[in-house]
This record gives structure tokens, sequence and C-alpha cells, in this order.
């Protein structure tokens, strides 16, 4: 059985059978268990108004909090520039419940693009809508340019903590990006857009791994 599937987007292209990645690599070296049983934490604001940040508009509309394993990272500053990377410089995938056990995360094939995240698996280690539960794409806007460098640093299998808000982006165009704010939803427009205003790294579980073993000089 070979299943594809998507947090933002109505086609894959990740093929069945497609090798192991890096990150898959890496979950399989580490110790079995769930590293965060908490659920993201949200509340919604009373007050909606648009304030400046920088040539953007921000719509806040709820407090977020969210632990989680970080599983994929995409930087938008690199590579594949678009017309949001100078406010959203960087996508994460992060999970926690199921979705931040290792032994469950080195059977999901997980790649992100165009601010898209795709998984594949070949068999089901946990229910298909625990992974789509348990796991999120998330469009990060750094606060400051404190926030900014502490996301670059970030890897997969570090443990973290974010905090801030989810936010609509309007550009300077009048168009609206908007956020999800629910959890069950899927395809285009499902991800959270968070003005990240605090980060913590708790812990990195790839801390005493000899990452030449991971991904080997050919």
């Amino acid at each position: 059985m070979s299943v594809l599937s998507r947090a933002e987007t109505v086609f894959s292209i990740i093929q069945p059978g497609s090798p192991p990645t890096e990150n898959q690599r890496l979950f399989a070296r580490l110790a079995p268990g769930i590293q965060v049983e908490a659920e993201p934490e949200q509340h919604a604001l009373t007050d909606f108004e648009w304030v400046a940040h920088g040539e953007y508009q921000l719509g806040l509309t709820d407090t977020f909090l969210i632990q989680g394993v970080v599983l994929s990272i995409h930087r938008y500053d690199i590579t594949h520039h678009d017309d949001i990377s100078d406010i959203s410089p960087m996508d994460i995938v992060i999970g926690w419940q199921k979705m931040s056990n290792p032994e469950v995360l080195s059977q999901i094939h997980i790649e992100q693009d165009n601010r898209f995240y795709f998984w594949h698996v070949d068999e089901f280690p946990i229910p298909r809508h625990e992974i789509e539960l348990y796991s999120t794409n998330l469009h990060l806007i750094p606060h400051d340019t404190v926030i900014r460098e502490k996301l670059f640093t970030l890897k997969p299998g570090d443990v973290i903590s974010l905090q801030g808000h989810l936010t609509d982006v309007k550009k300077p165009d009048g168009f609206i990006w908007s956020t999800s704010r629910v959890r069950n939803d899927d395809g285009d427009g499902a991800c959270e857009i968070l003005l990240v205003r605090h980060l913590s790294l708790i812990k990195s579980l790839t801390e005493n791994i000899d990452h030449t073993q991971i991904n080997p000089q050919h």
C-alpha cells in the first residue's frame, strides 16, 4: 500500500517508493517514544485590528502556543523566493503526540516546497487522521531580528516551544493572506501563519548523533 497526502495542495510531488529522506534516517537512529504530549493552545482575541509590520499589515486573530518536534524546515529567504519571503522567510513542519515519536517519524516521508507540506507512507505507522491531526506546517513571521536569527538555528529533531499570534497578512497591494484557525482542516489555506514572539529550544534529540552516518559523502 502506498498513500500520498498533503497539508496545503491538491497533488503530490513525492513518488511511491521514494528512498528515505535524510530526516527519516535521522529519526531512525533515535530512541522511540512520544516527546511532546501537550496539545497546541489557542485563544481567540476579542478585538481585531490591522497593525503595521514593515510594509505589511498584520491582523492578529488568536494567541497561540505550540510545542513539538521539528520534522522539516524550508527556508524561502535562500531558495524558492516568493512574494512573501521577506516577511515569512521560513516554514517548519512540527509534530506532537504520536507525531513526535521518532519510531513513527522514521516511517513517514516528509517534504516541503512552494509553501506546501507533503507526506508519503508505504504503510501507515499510525492512522492517517493522526498524521494530519498531530502535525502542521507553520508559516513563520519573526517578531524581530533576534527571533529571526533564533529561527535560523533550528534543525529537524529539535524539540521547541513557539509562542505568539496567529495572524492574517495584508500585502502592500491589498491582497490578504489568511491563516488557518482550526486544527481539523486540510487543503489550500490549511496552514497557520504564526507571528513568533517567543522561541525556546527545549532539547535537541540529535545532539549526540553522528550526522556523517546519516548522510554519508559519496
